[in-house]
């Protein structure tokens, strides 16, 4: 078990990044294809990329195409799903790692709730001009 500083280090910075996991082959050829035939989609990639997050694959999240992590910055896609559908989930994922972190402790439930509905709403458009883009 760490000790309470490994764990604030932990929780400030998030986990050590493994350099293998940023250059995921197939996170690689999915980045290539979207800048082929997505140029929006590809520039909110970037923006992400740039403002640090870490784009990588796990075969283990179920039914979701993706995931982002705003404690760590990583975004997670399905590697179990086709890449079609991972092509909208990076720029849907991606489109949350540059969004504002919205919640406090002086939310009341309803305002979190209506502020997740909204953060959704906000990936989604974008997803969905994306994959209009294409």
């Amino acid at each position: 078990m760490g000790t309470l500083r490994e764990l604030l280090d932990l929780i400030k910075n998030g986990p050590e990044r493994d350099v293998a996991e940023s250059g995921d082959e197939r996170i690689a050829s999915l980045k290539k294809t979207l800048g082929a035939i997505c140029p929006f989609g590809r520039r909110i990639v970037d923006a992400a990329e740039a403002k640090g997050a870490v784009f990588c694959t796990d075969g283990d999240l179920g039914k979701r195409s993706g995931v982002y992590h705003p404690a760590t910055g990583y975004v997670v896609l399905n590697a179990k799903m086709s890449d079609d559908v991972l092509l909208s989930s990076i720029v849907h994922e991606a489109r949350h790692a540059l969004q504002p972190k919205g919640y406090t402790h002086e939310d009341t439930v309803k305002s979190a709730i209506m502020l997740n509905r909204a953060m959704e709403g906000d990936a989604l458009a974008f997803h969905s001009v994306a994959v209009g883009d294409t």
